[in-house]
């Protein structure tokens, strides 16, 4: 998988910021919409739109953060279906089973405090 399938490096100079802001979610497209300055004044010139919608801001300062998320993300392999059909069955069903169907108690006020979790 391509690095630009899984996080995108934005300069505020460049033509897909509109996109990529877009893919950031809600807030950054609404700061665009108040101009360039607004999202400079935010996240400064250079910044990094993460898969997860996160902003990795300040990239002209922070250069090593930067090629570190770069690498990163580069290198991440999502997982199989088989391995989410795993994690669903064995993990996050059960966790939200508890979840759904907890009542405090004295002794346990909050249900990942359960001993079942």
């Amino acid at each position: 998988e391509s690095l630009d399938a899984t996080c995108r490096r934005v300069d505020l100079r460049s033509g897909d910021v509109e996109e990529a802001l877009g893919q950031a979610g809600e807030p950054w497209v609404t700061m665009l919409a108040d101009g360039a300055d607004a999202v400079i004044q935010e996240a400064g010139p250079l910044f990094l739109c993460l898969p997860n919608g996160e902003v990795l801001k300040n990239g002209q300062k922070e250069r090593w953060m930067l090629e570190y998320e770069l690498n990163y993300w580069k290198d991440v392999k999502p997982p199989s279906d088989a391995t989410r059909q795993r994690l669903e069955e064995s993990l996050w069903a059960p966790l939200q089973r508890l979840n759904s169907g907890f009542a405090p108690t004295e002794d346990v006020a909050v249900w990942w405090a359960a001993p079942e979790a």
